[in-house]
């Protein structure tokens, strides 16, 4: 208990003493193990080849643990052999089914480029388990990375009708209605906002829902803050230049499309944005 309290303090090193001494008083207890390898996952100072060999002992010594599955799939992530974690995850989470483990197989999809053949496992979660605001949120966020903005609204606008939405909620949902070009987007940023005051990303998004409805005195002002606020987000820019050039202001909508477009090559958003430059006088 001492160890993960010193895991929640940010302190992997003082859980690893924990978990030492508790094993020097109970030699191959599971929990302490279990305490080990996580505590050697969070510290940079700790080879890869050491936390693999934690892992090891810990299957070795508890060849049925769903902990050690978890583990050796948690290690796996963390040197980017996505094939292999995903087995792990898919044999804990058939040996005890778990919200945890859930989200550890959709996480190991979305890396893979696979979050399409994510959906199917979490709508059987919902189908199984009932309703779970949490899996629900996040079968919204997978059809939002496929580009199924109509199957998005239709899961966020169902949080919200379930009283089980956050900011992050009205905020997707704001953004996946502006995708569609319709519905009030602005009404669902506006409350996102509302939830979680000053958050660079909704502040951005209801800068961008004014300006797509066109309030652009209202969007600038949004805009401007949510750039203060991230100089460095480069579709914050974007947005702000769409405004600055429907405004006239061609000249300070080419600086920001000009610092926009460092970089962003493969972002959704560029094409518009180089078809704005290449329009501004």
């Amino acid at each position: 208990r001492v160890g993960y309290l010193q895991l929640r303090a940010s302190n992997p090193a003082g859980a690893t003493y924990a978990a030492q001494k508790a094993l020097q008083g109970r030699p191959g207890d599971e929990a302490a193990m279990v305490l080990e390898v996580e505590a050697a996952l969070l510290d940079a100072s700790v080879a890869p080849a050491a936390v693999e060999a934690l892992v090891t002992a810990l299957r070795s010594a508890h060849p049925a643990s769903v902990n050690g599955l978890r583990l050796a799939g948690d290690v796996a992530v963390r040197s980017k052999r996505y094939a292999e974690a995903e087995r792990h995850y898919q044999d804990a989470f058939r040996q005890q089914a778990s919200f945890e483990l859930l989200q550890r197989q959709v996480s190991v999809a979305v890396l893979q480029g696979e979050a399409k053949a994510a959906v199917p496992l979490v709508e059987h979660w919902l189908a199984e388990k009932g309703e779970d605001a949490r899996a629900r949120e996040m079968l919204a966020e997978l059809w939002m990375r496929k580009g199924n903005w109509k199957a998005a609204r239709e899961q966020y606008e169902s949080l919200i009708a379930g009283g089980n939405a956050g900011a992050g909620v009205f905020n997707n949902l704001a953004n996946a209605l502006l995708m569609l070009g319709e519905g009030d987007a602005v009404a669902a940023a506006e409350q996102a906002l509302a939830l979680a005051p000053g958050e660079v990303s909704m502040v951005d998004t209801l800068g961008w829902a004014l300006a797509r409805a066109g309030r652009l005195d209202e969007a600038m002002r949004h805009l401007r803050d949510a750039r203060l606020r991230a100089p460095q987000n480069a579709e914050i820019r974007w947005h702000l230049a769409y405004v600055l050039a429907r405004l006239g202001r061609a000249q300070e909508a080419r600086a920001e499309l000009q610092l926009a477009l460092q970089g962003s090559a493969v972002e959704p958003w560029v094409g518009e944005a180089r078809t704005l430059y290449s329009t501004l006088p």
